[in-house]
Order: C-alpha cells, then structure tokens, then sequence
C-alpha cells in the first residue's frame, strides 16, 4: 500500500489550504492514501478564532473538490476538518474524514478526546471506529488522542492495519522528543503502521512521520515548509504477535457502547 503524507502550513484561509491539498495530489501515485492534517480543509488554530466565520455550505464545496481530485487522481484522500456537528444540539466537531476514488459514502472520525481550549466550544465525538474497504483497514486519531494509547490498542483489536494520525501540535517544540516517542510506542506496541501528518510550522511539537510496526521511523519531517512523504507499507508485516499475548484475565478492552 502507498501512502503519502503531506504538511503544509495550515491556515484559517480555507482557499490556501485547498491549494496546498492540490499540489500535493497531483504528485500522488494513482491507488495511494494521501493524509493531511488536523484542521487542513477548515483551517484550525489553539485560539479557534476562526471558527466564527467557517460557513458551513463552503466546507461541503471545499470537501467535494477535494472528492473530485481524488477521483480524478485515483486516490485515497484523508483530511481534517472542523465541521458542523449532526444532532438536535448543533454546534461544531473537530473531525477526520476519509474519501475514497469512488465517491460516496465518506467515512468520518470525530475526535473523542478534545484538548483544553476545543472544551465548551466543540462537541465531542462519541465513537471509535475503523474503516475498512480500502487496501488497508483504517484507524484514525486526532491530535490530543495521542495520550490514549488503550483507544490505539482497541482499533487494532478491531482490525486496524494502518493508523492515521492527524495533529496541529504547535508553539512547545521541547515537547517534541515526547511526542515523537508516543508515535513509535503506538506503532511498536500495536505492530502496525503509523502514518503522522502534523502542520507545517516553526514551533513543533510532533513530526510528521511514516514509521512500521517495528517502530522504526521510514520518513520524517519538520519544519514549517509544505512537503510530501512517501512510503510503499508491506501489510504482511503488520503482526498480532505481541496483542494475542495480552493478559485478558487480568485487563480488556471492552467496546464501551
């Protein structure tokens, strides 16, 4: 499997983005999944000043020519993006959405764990949940859900191959090393691949990086230039090794629904 991951310097300017999104589709190899970052339709930053004036009807337009360069591209496309939260309550989720070749149906993440500052302002996302029908099954995160590892854990247990990790990690670039551990400890601990796309910035807090079930870092990236990572995953090398050998009698994982 084929994957790309694309930083670019997320911004609340939504046509920037897009055209960042652009460049770096049209370099993709037909059949790969190309991953973006937290926040690159929408725009995103630690402030959400801009989420006052997203306007709903422009993200569903943004979204679909972004569908329509993954069909005509012939590729698989994840992203992030705030939006609009489903339900009587209204309001808005900080969320991951999956587009395939094909077209419908889209696949959505909602983030379960929002940091500090998203509290009160977004709705939380209730639902863990992988995506399959691609070349790989799926599992996606966002940014703060890097401090869980028992959800990692349960989306492999799950089925998960590959997994998506979508940040806008910013501002404490001595945090970096941490961050960084966190990902090869989701990748190692799980043997699954891990495919982190942070936003391209001069502060970071976390890499973006491909890195296989061994731990061992295949790509990487930093900085605040937009760049495009790529990687061939051999999905025989993912291994339920070290998970079929968890102490169940003493601790499970249990779907909390």
């Amino acid at each position: 499997m084929d994957v790309v991951a694309a930083p670019f310097p997320v911004s609340w300017d939504m046509a920037a983005n897009v055209a960042y999104m652009e460049r770096a589709l049209a370099v993709s190899a037909p059949g790969a999944l190309v991953a973006f970052p937290e926040g690159a339709l929408s725009g995103y930053g630690d402030d959400l000043a801009g989420l006052a004036s997203l306007n709903p009807a422009r993200l569903e337009t943004a979204l679909g020519h972004i569908q329509t360069l993954a069909t005509r591209c012939q590729v698989y496309v994840a992203l992030g993006t705030l939006w609009p939260a489903h339900g009587a309550g209204g309001g808005w989720t900080n969320s991951a959405v999956v587009l395939s070749p094909a077209g419908h149906p889209r696949w959505w993440y909602h983030k379960v764990n929002l940091a500090t500052h998203e509290r009160g302002v977004l709705v939380f996302g209730d639902q863990l949940a992988v995506r399959p029908g691609m070349p790989a099954v799926l599992g996606v995160q966002l940014c703060r859900d890097l401090r869980f590892p028992e959800q990692w854990r349960w989306l492999c247990q799950q089925g998960a191959q590959v997994l998506l990790y979508l940040t806008h990690a910013v501002e404490h670039p001595d945090a970096y090393p941490v961050w960084r551990s966190h990902l090869v400890s989701r990748a190692a601990e799980n043997q699954r691949f891990v495919v982190a796309v942070n936003t391209a910035h001069p502060h970071q807090m976390c890499p973006t990086a491909i890195i296989d079930p061994r731990g061992d870092v295949i790509a990487e990236a930093q900085g605040a230039e937009a760049r495009v990572l790529t990687a061939t995953l051999r999905l025989e090398d993912v291994s339920d090794w070290y998970l079929s050998q968890a102490r169940t009698d003493l601790l499970q994982l249990v779907d909390g629904a």
